[in-house]
């Protein structure tokens, strides 16, 4: 997102433009992964600030070495609980804020009530990420920013040696939400903003949404032997988990398959199956020869 951008006459924003390209790694520290946004953007406005929400899926975890938040730099704590990031010759400068909210604007500059019911979004785990829009870059002109969130670890599902890997979106590709859940503390905007998409509490800052023009998203996920067997988007080829979209990422999932896996599974039930049926077969044998036996007989004689 991005600050607000109040028009002549109040009329709708469109939204600064930026490309995203995502990717994703595992850090080595037990089931956090890292995820990275390198994000250019469009015809930017001087002094403009952007913001990173990152919630649901790509909730950032807490606690962990400053290190980790900051690329290419040294983390230090922030005044408010957070973890600042110093700017420098590779690296831009911006700060992690832990436990904030959204607020539901709605045409109304007095701010009551929390955005809810918003894909992706979940207003109990919240990180603010944000920055100053860079200048150019002297070489290529290009104006982008690279912002990396320490996230949990996806979870995967593995059965008969197919593995089930999902991700959420990312980026708005559907903008709706309900409205509902008072604020713990609400606020008011000055001066008064006509139309603003939603409202970020701990500073009472009106924000625009950034509109993506398109994703490339490479989960780092190591296929090896494997093959992506389904996608949902299609992926760029099967032997990478990499979607590339036109707009924002809508959420992926993807099902590996390892026919080597696979083709042991099947030797593994065959010889199951062939044990089994052996041990059948053994104890029919054994019961034929205990019903069959010169002293079953006799008792059978005996008996009568």
């Amino acid at each position: 997102m991005h600050d607000h951008v109040e028009t002549d006459g109040g009329s709708r924003y469109v939204g600064l433009r930026a490309t995203v390209e995502a990717q994703q790694w595992e850090t080595g520290v037990p089931d956090v992964s890292m995820l990275q946004l390198d994000v250019k953007f469009e015809a930017p406005i001087a002094d403009h600030r952007w913001y990173v929400v990152a919630s649901g899926d790509y909730g950032v975890v807490q606690g962990l070495p400053l290190s980790l938040y900051c690329h290419l730099a040294a983390g230090q704590p922030s005044a408010g609980g957070g973890v600042a990031c110093p700017g420098g010759d590779l690296s831009q400068e911006m700060e992690f804020e832990f436990g904030r909210e959204l607020g539901f604007h709605g045409g109304s500059n007095t701010i009551t009530s929390s955005i809810v019911d918003l894909d992706g979004y979940d207003r109990r785990d919240v990180t603010v990420v944000s920055g100053l829009v860079p200048d150019p870059d002297p070489d290529t002109g290009e104006v982008a920013v690279t912002i990396q969130l320490p996230i949990a670890t996806p979870a995967k599902a593995t059965v008969s040696g197919k593995e089930f890997v999902r991700y959420g979106a990312i980026g708005f590709s559907d903008w709706e939400w309900g409205a509902s859940v008072p604020l713990a503390q609400g606020c008011t905007l000055e001066p008064p903003v006509k139309t603003a998409d939603v409202v970020l509490m701990s500073t009472c800052v009106p924000l625009e949404r950034v509109i993506v023009t398109s994703t490339a998203f490479d989960t780092g996920l190591d296929v090896g032997a494997r093959a992506v067997e389904y996608s949902s988007p299609d992926v760029v080829s099967d032997d990478r988990v990499t979607w590339i979209v036109d707009g924002s990422f809508p959420g992926g999932q993807a099902l590996l398959n390892d026919p080597f896996a696979e083709g042991q599974e099947t030797q593994r039930s065959f010889v199951a199956g062939l044990l089994i049926s052996l041990g059948v077969s053994f104890l029919v044998l054994l019961i034929e020869e205990w019903l069959g036996s010169p002293r079953r007989k006799g008792a059978s004689l005996g008996g009568e």
